[in-house]
């Protein structure tokens, strides 16, 4: 276990958000490759090894966990100091006389 700043936390798992997308939109799109042999007979063969793949997706899923679950311990633990009448800001605009 490291210890980093939160803006570190945010910036990766931004990054693994991105990454997880690329990696579903490969699972989609461009995961095999076509091959025609005559007019009428085609050969799929997969490019990518589907488990792997999953395996690469649930990965980045349980870091986010990990990282989000942080960030609200953190928050959660965390004071910071201000100067705010809170009632005051919410107390209801006085009526017209």
């Amino acid at each position: 276990m490291s210890n980093m700043t939160v803006n570190r936390l945010l910036e990766m798992q931004k990054a693994l958000k991105e990454r997880r997308s690329q990696l579903e939109k490969l699972a989609v799109e461009n995961s095999k490759e076509t091959r025609w042999y005559g007019s009428t007979e085609k050969s799929e063969t997969p490019l990518y090894d589907a488990t792997k793949l999953d395996e690469m997706v649930t990965d980045i899923n349980n870091a986010m966990f990990e990282i989000s679950a942080t960030l609200k311990e953190s928050n959660a633990t965390t004071k910071v100091a201000i100067e705010l009448d809170f009632a005051e800001l919410m107390k209801p605009i006085p009526a017209k006389a």
